[in-house]
């Protein structure tokens, strides 16, 4: 079944970031959404992920899926070096010794938050949401920071997980979007609106 979000609202105050949005996703495969900044794309997923609340519309096609997020922050927990941030989610220890590897991870298995640069943070944030799993992907930006190589590298794992999932990218690299997307939806706003 796709997920579909019909008619939906969202206000900050006088801010009207989304009004009377309607959008089809499919199940599987990789949706790109490409935008300007501001123009609601994070308003627009943290709904779908049930972090926010729209005013009025309905989503329906995500009950009881599993949702994984890359937030355009990277969240990790401060106390816990990378191995304990993925434990947190995936009680498996192949599968985050899997991801540390796809993602050049490994030497930095046992480093806190604050021992590791900007880029590796995001590599960790991207292991966690890939070690947690799920139905739905919402990466918002995850390859922010990144070199080239290394992204070259992660993009076939990220086509991995479309054969059975939905993976949600917003990105404003138009090199990422041809490379990874089977569907580029062009977004402005706000109000958010399909171009």
């Amino acid at each position: 079944m796709s997920i579909s979000i019909k008619d939906v609202n969202k206000s900050y105050n006088d801010l009207i970031v989304l009004k009377d949005f309607s959008l089809e996703l499919p199940e599987q495969g990789i949706v790109a959404l490409s935008g300007p900044s501001g123009c609601g794309k994070t308003t627009l997923l943290r709904i779908l992920a049930g972090l926010e609340k729209a005013d009025s519309g309905s989503v329906h096609g995500v009950d009881n899926k599993r949702i994984s997020m890359v937030f355009q922050e990277d969240r990790l927990l401060p106390w816990m070096n990378l191995m304990g941030n993925l434990f947190a989610v995936q009680p498996e220890a192949s599968v985050i010794r899997y991801y540390l590897e796809c993602l050049s991870l490994t030497e930095y298995a046992w480093s806190y938050p604050h021992e590791l640069s900007g880029g590796m943070q995001r590599r960790a944030a991207l292991a966690r949401s890939l070690v947690y799993g799920g139905d739905i992907f919402i990466l918002d930006e995850p390859f922010k920071g990144l070199d080239q190589k290394l992204r070259l590298d992660i993009y076939p794992h990220i086509r991995d997980l479309a054969v059975n999932s939905l993976v949600l990218l917003v990105s404003h690299d138009k090199e990422e979007l041809t490379a990874l997307a089977d569907i580029i939806i062009k977004l402005d706003g706000p109000p958010l609106s399909i171009v």
